[in-house]
């Protein structure tokens, strides 16, 4: 879906996790932001709001390279950003979008 993989090349072109950005992905792949992600976020806790937009039984693998950038795959399909939450957001995103 068109939409979806250009939420996440916003995700992706990101340079600082970004709740408001974390917000609309979830709204575009769970209908709504939960309250316990909404509080996860105001906390900071980025990675872990994040996870909440992993589909269940997805595999997740994060790789942290030496120049910052990380890789997300979440079920076989990958994704960059600039922070892990926001790799894990655009991964979820593409996956997403690969199964429509």
């Amino acid at each position: 879906m068109t939409a979806l993989n250009d939420l996440a090349e916003r995700v992706e072109r990101a340079g600082a996790d970004d709740a408001n950005l974390i917000r609309e992905a979830a709204t575009a792949l769970l209908g709504s932001v939960p309250d316990r992600m909404n509080r996860m976020l105001a906390a900071e806790a980025y990675e872990s709001a994040a996870m909440m937009l992993v589909p269940e039984e997805a595999r997740v693998i994060l790789n942290i390279a030496e120049d910052q950038i990380t890789v997300a795959i979440v079920a076989g399909t990958q994704s960059c950003g600039a922070t892990p939450a926001l790799a894990l957001v655009a991964a979820s995103l593409r996956a997403r979008s690969a199964e429509l």
